[in-house]
């Protein structure tokens, strides 16, 4: 193809595979053709973009990831993993990922995915590459000996720094950090861990000063999406960075399965404090409330729940009071819910 190109000075790209036009993109690199590889890049960010949105880990191993006139697609390639973090993370390609590629993705503000589930990828990606475990994602890490998390360590020296320890709930800590403890000293990311009746009682770093987020539903991620609400910041271009600490707290006020379903004695704290957006202006005053024998409700039933024997079951979900519909199913059961106040942070 290059050779045709080379003799005629034009070349058809229509019926080539995605694969083959980076290929072809590789090699006009690879040869200083600029001209070429402009017109390759160009074509195949017009005409491939759906397909580059499908594959984005798979551009990146392509070599792309070395060719520094690329960094316009590099970088879109890990803006759409950083979006769709299971494109790559939980996939079987995933530990074969390069060192390089894997830094690029901890590197970056805008992965939506919680720190300790990050972690846990990152030990599987670094047990695959230290023992040639080709499926680690099972590998009981208490199989590991001292001179194993030792090898271990080397492996993520380049990895580790990028992890960010204070997003990781400290009730995370004994199940999930307590086993690479050696690791995690080795890297001086801690000082100890220590225990007491089965509960930390110390974690000397302030690095793991954890984000103390009290909820069973909502994790650090959905936290950035409400911050970035509230922030007005709804321009892709303006996005809050998922793995920097919020500027606001979350202050559990009521939780279903904790202060039952109806909700009665914290009527009072519901009414002052919560606050929900897009509720169309004329309907502000019924944004949220609590009514008798029912839960939170959201609207004229926008999201009615009812109270039976401390079970929510038959809620309803219309649109009437909200710009939206809060929910899809007009009729559903839930399992829990909670409602907090969020205060800026001084």
């Amino acid at each position: 193809m290059i050779l045709s190109y080379l003799y005629s000075g034009t070349i058809s790209l229509e019926q080539e595979h995605p694969t083959t036009i980076l290929d072809l993109l590789t090699a006009s690199d690879e040869l200083i053709l600029l001209e070429l590889f402009t017109h390759v890049k160009e074509y195949f960010f017009e005409k491939h973009n759906k397909w580059i949105r499908q594959h984005p880990l798979q551009i990146l191993y392509h070599t792309i990831f070395r060719i520094e006139n690329c960094l316009e697609l590099q970088d879109l390639c890990l803006e759409i993993i950083c979006e769709n973090p299971e494109l790559v993370f939980g996939t079987t390609a995933f530990t074969a990922i390069e060192e390089s590629v894997l830094i690029s993705i901890l590197k970056r503000d805008d992965l939506q995915m919680d720190e300790i589930d990050l972690w846990d990828y990152l030990i599987q990606w670094g047990i695959a590459h230290t023992f040639n475990i080709k499926s680690s994602s099972n590998f009981n890490p208490s199989l590991l000996s001292q001179n194993d998390l030792l090898e271990l360590s080397e492996t993520l020296k380049n990895c580790v720094p990028y992890i960010r320890f204070n997003h990781i709930n400290i009730k995370d800590l004994p199940s999930r950090l307590k086993p690479f403890e050696i690791l995690l000293l080795n890297h001086k990311k801690i000082s100890s861990i220590t225990y007491n009746n089965n509960s930390l009682i110390n974690n000397i770093n302030n690095e793991i000063t954890s984000f103390p987020l009290d909820s069973k539903i909502i994790k650090l991620k959905h936290v950035a999406h409400i911050a970035r609400w509230i922030d007005h910041q709804e321009d892709k271009n303006n996005i809050r960075d998922y793995r920097r600490l919020p500027i606001y707290d979350f202050k559990i006020l009521l939780r279903g399965s904790r202060d039952d379903f109806s909700a009665s004695d914290g009527e009072n704290n519901l009414r002052e404090s919560s606050k929900l957006c897009r509720i169309k202006p004329e309907n502000v005053n019924m944004a949220v409330f609590c009514a008798n024998m029912r839960g939170p409700c959201f609207g004229y039933r926008d999201l009615w729940m009812p109270n039976f024997n401390n079970l929510a079951i038959n809620c309803d979900s219309d649109c009437n009071y909200y710009n939206g519909k809060i929910i899809e199913p007009k009729n559903f059961d839930i399992e829990d819910y909670e409602v907090f106040q969020i205060i800026k942070r001084e």
